[in-house]
């Protein structure tokens, strides 16, 4: 298994509030890995500045074929994450993510299995 490389994220993205899923304006069918975190800053703030690691509390790393389709699973429904989803929008929290690209699943789940084991 490869080292750990420097992972260049795109930048936090505002994903769902308590009434609203926020679809994204460019194409994310690509494989990669993902964060999932909270942030309370207000909707207001959000748009009128990026969001850094300090403004959100990361909540999961995950991987997918498809970055889109998980993102949307989350955003929509909360998927397996549907209960720390809820309780975290219902206390006035929006989901937050972002992304890095991947070539295959391969690699993407290299990425996340090399995270877990730093971070879990």
């Amino acid at each position: 298994m490869k080292k750990l490389k420097n992972i260049h994220w795109e930048e936090w993205e505002l994903l769902a509030t308590k009434k609203r899923y926020y679809t994204q304006g460019y194409e994310l069918d690509v494989p990669g890995c993902y964060l999932l975190g909270i942030t309370d800053l207000s909707k207001s703030e959000i748009k009128n500045y990026e969001l850094d690691d300090d403004d959100v509390q990361t909540l999961y790393i995950g991987e997918s074929v498809s970055i889109m389709n998980r993102l949307n699973s989350y955003g929509e429904t909360g998927s397996h994450k549907k209960d720390i989803i809820d309780y975290h929008l219902k206390k006035g929290f929006k989901l937050c993510f972002r992304i890095y690209e991947t070539r295959n699943k391969k690699e993407a789940q290299e990425i996340e299995y090399q995270f877990l084991m730093k971070y879990d």
